[in-house]
């Protein structure tokens, strides 16, 4: 089996829901978490392991690896460096044959049921978004962030450039594997939350239905839903919360091993999904009403590339 290490970076006030994300974690006891944060995080799994230092050092560890001066001057911009990883965190990744980066808006399922051996051994990069995606650890696949092909920029203008690229994202990282025809396996495995909607669906292109609900149960991440009459389930290897503000863990207990996952928090999971907990958790309000915000989400990303243009201008 190989080793994995998933490095998340966090500076500042941790999420209320943090220790769903930890929970999460300890369900994946053959994957090993390394956690940068200046916060004292005192009960954790034993496969999440605490680097401690402050947002400065970071940044100091980060120029450290390059000649030319990196910009580095709020945390938003780490996302940019992810793809860099490889060798920022060289040091912690030594016994590591994989190393992966991602975010703390998710909650992690059953990784190896979806990282299988074979795959593992056909792909360098695995996944193809910021909030989670696995390279194989090695020195030529480690700096291929360096290569051309990125759609935002080379990747020296990204990490001298203050403002955010999201280099770690389809349009960067993923765009310089394609192009330059590596090996990268980018199936949409995952549960990805749109921000457009109140209720929860998929983003993008992926099925949806008018009565589903996100949960969580014993470390896999499941999607329920109603078709034809009948309740079914599918499985995603995570589930990540676009905007997720400060959700609430309305749980009875701390066990956290079955609740849903809602736009206003965590709830209990306690029995079999019926559809009136569709209904409470994620309700479907109609076709003309996601219409709606489907337009208005349209219009607001125009004006704000209008506001953009007229402050650059």
């Amino acid at each position: 089996m190989y080793k994995i290490c998933i490095i998340g970076i966090y500076f500042g006030k941790l999420p209320e829901y943090f220790p769903l994300w930890l929970k999460s974690c300890q369900y994946n006891e053959t994957i090993d978490f390394l956690m940068i944060t200046d916060q004292e995080i005192k009960e954790k799994p034993d496969n999440v392991k605490i680097k401690n230092m402050s947002f400065d050092e970071f940044k100091n560890l980060v120029q450290s690896k390059f000649e030319f001066k990196i910009a580095l001057n709020a945390p938003y911009k780490i996302c940019d460096f992810k793809p860099a990883f490889g060798v920022i965190c060289e040091e912690y990744l030594k016994e590591y044959q994989f190393w992966g980066h991602c975010d703390f808006d998710m909650i992690f399922g059953d990784l190896r049921g979806f990282l299988t051996q074979s795959l593992l051994n056909s792909y360098d990069k695995i996944l193809p978004l910021g909030h989670l995606s696995l390279y194989s650890n090695n020195i030529d696949n480690n700096n291929r962030f360096k290569l051309p092909g990125s759609n935002v920029g080379d990747y020296k203008t990204v990490f001298s450039t203050d403002r955010s690229f999201a280099f770690d994202e389809t349009r960067g990282v993923l765009q310089i594997y394609k192009k330059n025809k590596l090996s990268v396996y980018e199936k949409r495995i995952f549960a990805d939350i749109s921000s457009i909607y109140k209720r929860f669906r998929l983003a993008l292109n992926d099925m949806n239905y008018k009565y589903q609900i996100f949960c969580f149960e014993n470390g896999k991440v499941y999607r329920e839903y109603i078709e034809n009459g009948s309740l079914k389930k599918d499985e995603f290897i995570y589930i990540h919360i676009k905007k997720p503000k400060n959700l609430k863990i309305n749980l009875s207990g701390k066990s956290y091993c079955s609740y849903f996952i809602t736009n206003s928090g965590f709830y209990d999971k306690k029995f079999n999904t019926e559809i009136n907990d569709i209904k409470q958790y994620n309700n479907y309000r109609g076709y003309l009403y996601e219409l709606y915000e489907k337009e208005r989400s349209k219009l607001t990303n125009r004006l704000n590339r209008i506001l953009v243009k007229l402050r650059v201008n």
